[in-house]
């Protein structure tokens, strides 16, 4: 039995007793939970979603007993309407056990006095209430002497807290938003705030990104990059934590960079740096349908067999080291085996329901992304990015536009336009079947077309949850 089984089969039939709105949809389905008893009677349980679910039934329906727990935050409704998750007190329990693993196992900042900075926003956005929340009940643990500072997203307020208040800590966590935070350094590096002599540390979620931005993120504050120096958290608002970084999985995304042939062998896209987390599978229980993550949780509202819209693969710790040391060797197999836990994997693919559409097919922002995070561009550009789809001559053709903002102090030049222009078009050529198709049909009207924006434009400062790539 795969662990974490028992736990998700035996949460199934307390939901199904107690929850209205699941026990009708089973019968709409023809399922009787008593027929539930195996992993095999599990796996053919239908998929829940925000469309065949949680849309579907009233909102008190879908809780226990009808009733709807204390804290509610809202999706950033990136791919749809905002949906409104709530959580209870033992949700922000099981978010503090993660942040307090995380702190001590990984950043190994207990018995220091440290400072969080949430540099989430902080509205109705699960990040940064969330994130206090965790961090709060971590602070009440023995052992820990852990402060909180919640500035949200105000640029002005976070260099307040950096500048006068982190002085009187040992250890300082900046939590947030991984292109906010990168504004945060440069905001800092250019007001000489001195990062450096903090023993600093960034705890981030929302949005992957590449080894290399990572590199530069550290670089820019002044600290060494290692794989202790900051973590991602694999969160969402329907369930909270459902995984993060480890040693480990930081070390194997950058084997899986930089090995073609590991890269095939994990159908991963070979040159780009995957989110690779791993998790609890007593609290989150994973599977994979047709590709698709699925996953049962006890969040706010109860989730059964939930699909959101992510695709991955999972892998248990023995698996993965078998592969690496198939393909890379011993030294290589037997670092990762002693850098992971003891914990399932999960190799995060790319999202299928968020893109723009260009001539009928589908562009996707992680693939403008990994151009814009290569080795030639990153130095220039911030990461952030807005994909603009304009019909012209009568709605006969249409120009794909990716608006980048530069980097701070970057000056627009011809020989940097051209380059980003080529960069965007050859990863979108290389990873994407059907674009490739197009410009061998259409040519130079198929090309992406570049406009620079400067650094702090209004269009890309961060005003909620996330930066919004599609426009």
């Amino acid at each position: 039995m795969k662990k974490g089984f028992s736990e998700a089969l035996s949460f199934f039939h307390k939901t199904a007793g107690d929850t209205p709105a699941y026990a009708q949809f089973l019968s709409s389905n023809n399922v009787d939970p008593r027929t539930i008893q195996s992993e095999e009677d599990f796996i053919r349980l239908p998929t829940v979603s925000k469309k065949n679910y949680l849309n579907a039934y009233p909102y008190r329906t879908l809780f226990p007993n009808e009733q709807i727990p204390t804290t509610i935050s809202a999706s950033s409704g990136s791919s749809g309407v905002p949906f409104f998750w709530p959580r209870g007190h033992h949700q922000d329990i099981d978010g503090g056990m993660v942040h307090e693993r995380i702190f001590r196992e990984i950043f190994q900042i207990h018995e220091k006095r440290t400072l969080v900075i949430v540099c989430f926003a902080m509205g109705s956005w699960i990040g940064g209430t969330f994130t206090k929340s965790a961090c709060e009940w971590v602070a009440e643990q023995e052992g820990y002497h852990l402060s909180v500072a919640t500035p949200g997203i105000e640029m002005d307020d976070v260099m307040r807290v950096l500048q006068h208040l982190a002085p009187f800590f040992e250890s300082v966590v900046i939590a947030g938003y991984p292109p906010f935070v990168m504004d945060v350094v440069h905001t800092a590096s250019a007001q000489q705030i001195s990062l450096q002599s903090y023993d600093l540390h960034f705890l981030l979620a929302g949005e992957n990104f590449s080894d290399d931005w990572r590199i530069a993120l550290h670089s820019v504050a002044g600290i060494q990059c290692t794989y202790t120096s900051s973590v991602t958290i694999y969160g969402t608002a329907d369930a909270g934590v459902l995984g993060h970084e480890t040693p480990g999985t930081q070390y194997l995304r950058i084997l899986i960079y930089n090995t073609s042939e590991l890269a095939n062998l994990l159908n991963v896209i070979f040159g780009f740096s995957p989110s690779v987390v791993q998790y609890d599978e007593t609290k989150r229980f994973f599977e994979v349908d047709d590709g698709m993550l699925l996953f049962t949780a006890d969040a706010g509202l109860p989730l059964i067999r939930y699909t959101i819209g992510d695709s991955g693969q999972l892998f248990e710790k023995d698996r993965i080291v078998d592969v690496v040391r198939s393909v890379c060797g011993d030294d290589e197999a037997n670092r990762l085996e002693q850098l992971l836990w003891d914990c399932p994997i999960i190799i995060l693919g790319q999202r299928y329901d968020v893109s723009a559409s260009f001539y009928a097919l589908n562009i996707y922002p992680e693939h403008i992304y990994m151009a814009l995070s290569s080795e030639e561009l990153l130095p220039f550009v911030t990461g952030k990015f807005m994909v603009d789809v304009q019909s012209i001559n009568d709605h006969k053709d249409q120009h794909l536009i990716i608006h980048v903002e530069l980097k701070y102090n970057v000056v627009e030049e011809e020989s940097l336009l051209e380059r980003t222009h080529h960069k965007i078009t050859e990863y979108l050529e290389r990873h994407n079947a059907e674009y490739h198709k197009l410009r061998k049909e259409l040519g130079e009207r198929a090309r992406a077309h570049v406009v620079f924006h400067p650094h702090g434009d209004e269009q890309f400062i961060i005003k909620h949850a996330k930066h919004k790539r599609i426009q």
